[in-house]
């Protein structure tokens, strides 16, 4: 009987295991959901790319682009302003980028019209672009990709007409591929199953480590993942060792990573995304840089800036849209400026139809203001002033002004920002930093300690008249004290 009881128990262990494994594989694969499409010759593509909502396909003879569901063809023969026999297209907020068989990049607007053709690389001599291998983008739209002839790392900059050469001390090849983070400063490298990670502002190399990789990906906190076959592998950010494994029942032709929401999009028999929530770092979930209804007191004033034109107040760091709009010379506080994932960035804080909103501005939209120095001394003109860390309602007390009376010194108006319940603020310097309090609390100390004024009547009709109105009633009251007087007088000496 015993026998029997510890043959059946090994039984429903083993059994237990198994159905582990299996519900662990099923969830996997509830993730990897299938993108419903209408496209022709699928089986012909084999390069993803996104940008937000919007996924781009590419085929030797096909670039389709997938908007909010809308597929919409592209398919031009005309070798000067046209495609021939595609390789890759990137999606940006700006243009779509095909790379053609030409060995060229050929630039469109987002309604594939024509808007220029790159051929040639600004080396120590200027040279023609050769076979483009591996491609990638950071944030703002800057290209790098891999020129399999010359066996260099190349760059196309948005705010240059130029192909430049990034220099790096790596073996680049034939099979070499590489991915760029969000901020565009980290190259990852993969050649003959060697990684590298490169910081290209420093031109320093920050780690590297084996491992074999068909593509790579950045998420937008850094994090690396490396497709091998059917294999997405996550790297951690602080030293790159791995971190974990996503298995797909699936074999992938291309993948992209969207950095704004750490969603895969592959490229496969069909069209699939894939998102899990500890694997690729989802950016509406990072918490605020800045929560100001926790803040103590700051050391120094917050800063202020306007906007030099017409831009957007993003969600995350990385958003690519937004429903709310800053107008042009509206102002700003900015709350922070080191945004670690995204140095286009800023965290803000501004008015937006009546209503106080926090998140990103683009840095290059902003005219930062000087800060104020005014340093005068001021009075509280009543009790229990609040001190706020920032100057609107919605931040937090930093301590109380116990009495009336109490010198501060003001350095500014805070640029005359008001809250969006109407309160404008000054900024005071205290005994622990620089807090804010509202202007009608307080008054200038000259004005306060000024020498009393005796105030004289003026000499007007209105004057006059109520004096005499006073002094005939003075008068009648008298009178008529007088003859109450004078009758009880004369009443007594008739009794007499």
């Amino acid at each position: 009987m015993k026998k029997i009881l510890c043959v059946l128990s090994i039984m429903l262990i083993t059994f237990g295991l198994l159905c582990s494994n299996i519900v662990f594989v099923f969830a996997n694969q509830d993730n990897l959901i299938q993108i419903e499409t209408q496209i022709e010759n699928f089986d012909d593509y084999c390069f993803i790319d996104n940008y937000s909502n919007t996924i781009i396909l590419t085929s030797q003879n096909a670039v389709t682009k997938i908007d909010e569901q809308k597929v919409v063809s592209y398919d031009n023969d005309d070798t000067q302003t046209g495609i021939c026999n595609a390789k890759f297209s990137v999606v940006t907020k700006s243009f779509i980028a095909i790379f053609d068989s030409l060995n060229r990049i050929q630039m469109y607007n987002q309604n594939f019209e024509y808007i220029k053709t790159f051929m040639y690389v600004e080396g120590e001599t200027k040279y023609n672009l050769g076979n483009i291998i591996s491609i990638t983008k950071d944030y703002a739209g800057n290209l790098y990709f891999v020129d399999g002839n010359a066996n260099k790392v190349l760059s196309l900059q948005i705010s240059n007409d130029n192909i430049t050469e990034i220099n790096i001390d790596f073996d680049i090849n034939s099979s070499t591929k590489i991915c760029v983070n969000a901020n565009g400063n980290l190259l990852a490298i993969n050649t003959n199953d060697q990684n590298l990670i490169f910081d290209i502002a420093n031109n320093l190399t920050i780690t590297s480590f084996t491992a074999s990789a068909s593509d790579l990906y950045f998420d937008y906190e850094d994090n690396l993942f490396v497709l091998n076959g059917n294999i997405i592998t996550k790297f951690d950010n602080e030293n790159y060792t791995l971190s974990q494994t996503q298995n797909f029942d699936c074999e992938i032709k291309s993948a992209s990573l969207d950095i704004e929401t750490g969603t895969f999009y592959i490229l496969a028999d069909k069209l699939y995304s894939f998102y899990k929530q500890d694997f690729a770092q989802n950016a509406s979930l990072e918490i605020a840089p800045i929560d100001i209804t926790a803040t103590q007191i700051l050391t120094e004033q917050v800063e202020f800036a306007n906007a030099n034109k017409n831009t957007l107040l993003y969600s995350t760091c990385v958003s690519f849209a937004s429903s709310d709009e800053i107008i042009e010379n509206q102002l700003v506080m900015i709350l922070k400026k080191d945004i670690t994932q995204n140095h286009n960035m800023w965290y803000c804080l501004t008015n937006i139809n009546g209503i106080q909103k926090q998140g990103y501005v683009a840095k290059s939209d902003l005219t930062l203001l000087q800060k104020e120095t005014a340093n005068l001394p001021y009075k509280t003109i009543c009790k229990n002033v609040e001190i706020k860390s920032y100057p609107t309602k919605n931040a937090s007390t930093t301590g109380i002004i116990a009495a009336e009376n109490t010198q501060v010194i003001v350095l500014g108006t805070a640029q005359n920002f008001v809250d969006c319940y109407g309160n404008n603020y000054f900024a005071v310097q205290t005994e622990n930093g620089v807090g804010y309090i509202k202007q009608n609390f307080l008054t200038s100390s000259q004005n306060f300690e000024s020498t009393q004024v005796q105030v004289a009547s003026k000499d007007n009709g209105q004057t006059k008249f109520i004096a005499f109105i006073i002094t005939t009633i003075s008068l009648l009251v008298v009178t008529i004290f007088a003859c109450v007087l004078i009758a009880k007088k004369k009443n007594k000496y008739n009794k007499m």
